[in-house]
């Protein structure tokens, strides 16, 4: 099922046979997006005539190979035209906001979501990811209030969602307040998902901000096994280590985390680490 390449010798020989087969050629442009063959895979979806059933779905990969191509505006005008053509649809409201806020245009997307949600409750429905999905653009905006608000509702709808539990919990734990509901939060999350890196990378940064480092150390670990090439978690477990006084570990983690290429921002409070520990940059921070 993932040998694309093959599939798509197969799906090419079917079009040869019947080249009106829209399923088909659905699945060729599938198998050219998954191969990365954007210019082939936009050519191939406007082989999808606007007035079929499958138009929309068509577009949306359509808009999903501009992405990726780079071209992200006109990726978003696909997406604003269908919703334009198709006001009540709600799951082309949520791809639109999906859109946005992937092109960090978070005040954008979050009044979609709202648009969504205003047509959720028109219709009598219930839909947790779109509270969650304005949580998080509200959240990136800096308006906590309304974020929690949003994380709240969601949670109320889903209250066992890992990527949810996570989200709100690390940001309550960025944030430094309601920690141990945070940690609560999270412990909820990795019970979900017990092998996701990052939601264990949370709980034991979370353990960490608590100050309880020792146990912070097993969560952090184990969340390098899980994403062993991921720059902030290889940061992180370097302060724990840092935290029980393990200070070579500390600094081996944090230039291996410079070798993954971490944000500027953070290589340079890396760097500082390494020059003069993270107590002196802690205290740094705090004047």
């Amino acid at each position: 099922e993932n040998d694309f390449a093959l599939s798509l010798i197969y799906s090419r020989l079917v079009h040869h046979i019947d080249n009106k087969n829209i399923e088909n050629i659905l699945l060729i442009s599938e198998n050219l997006l998954n191969l990365r063959q954007y210019k082939l895979t936009i050519e191939n979806y406007n082989n999808i005539p606007d007035n079929h059933i499958m138009f929309k779905d068509a577009e949306i990969g359509r808009a999903n190979a501009l992405f990726y191509q780079g071209e992200e505006e006109n990726s978003i005008d696909v997406l604003k035209a269908l919703v334009k053509n198709n006001p009540n649809d709600i799951e082309l409201q949520t791809t639109l906001g999906n859109s946005l806020r992937r092109s960090e245009r978070f005040l954008e997307a979050s009044i979609i979501y709202n648009e969504a949600i205003l047509l959720i409750e028109k219709k009598g429905l219930k839909s947790w990811f779109e509270f969650y999905a304005k949580g998080i653009c509200n959240e990136r905006l800096g308006n906590w209030e309304i974020a929690e608000i949003d994380f709240r509702k969601a949670l109320a709808m889903e209250p066992n969602q890992p990527s949810l539990l996570n989200y709100f919990g690390y940001s309550l734990v960025e944030k430094g307040i309601h920690l141990e509901e945070a940690l609560e939060l999270i412990r909820r999350a990795v019970r979900g998902q017990p092998n996701d890196g990052y939601i264990t990378d949370s709980l034991g940064w979370a353990l960490y901000r608590l100050g309880k480092y020792s146990e912070a150390v097993t969560h952090m670990e184990r969340a390098t096994e899980l994403m062993p090439l991921d720059p902030i978690i290889n940061d992180h477990l370097g302060d724990v280590y840092w935290a029980v006084e393990r200070h070579t570990e500390a600094e081996f983690q944090w230039r291996r985390a410079l070798s993954f290429d971490p944000e500027e921002k953070d290589a340079e409070r890396i760097y500082k680490k390494l020059d003069i520990g993270l107590d002196a940059v802690l205290i740094s921070e705090t004047e």
